[in-house]
């Protein structure tokens, strides 16, 4: 791809990263080979095509070793992020609101659907989402008993 204007770049860099690509070389990115992200990389060759670069989407056959390399790559990143919004959770008040509650649950499903390969974190994750919501309900329902405000 062309190195001015850098705009284009930076905006297929944040398409394939919202894919959960792993980065093997320059220019060089892995997803596994289903037709979903074959369809999400053909429609990133279209954008860099548009903008004066070359792009070619191979599907590859990889050994035992490389799969497992690939998986554990794809895992750990995904780990990293659940991890991220497991210690959000955690820090956040058991009285969050319905929208903030709604945000967390969008941030999971946004990292789940790059999980391809279910990451260790993700049920984690998950549970932590759904007790969180599990929480607010009841601390919401005890200040309903009560007669106080919400």
């Amino acid at each position: 791809m062309p190195r001015n204007p850098s705009t284009p770049r930076i905006a297929i860099w944040r398409r394939l990263k919202s894919h959960g690509v792993v980065q093997l070389g320059d220019g060089l990115v892995a997803l596994p080979n289903d037709a979903r992200t074959k369809e999400q990389l053909e429609w990133v060759a279209a954008m860099v095509l548009e903008v004066g670069g070359e792009a070619t989407v191979w599907v590859a056959v990889t050994g035992a070793t490389k799969d497992a390399e690939l998986i554990a790559s794809l895992n750990a990143d995904r780990d990293a992020e659940y991890q991220v919004l497991i210690e959000e959770i955690e820090a956040a008040e058991p009285t969050l609101d319905g929208r903030s509650i709604s945000r967390l649950r969008r941030e999971w499903r946004r990292i789940e659907r790059r999980d391809h390969f279910r990451s260790p974190r993700r049920d984690q994750a998950r549970l932590a989402v759904q007790s969180l919501a599990l929480d607010a309900r009841d601390a919401e329902t005890k200040i309903a008993g009560t007669g106080e405000p919400k």
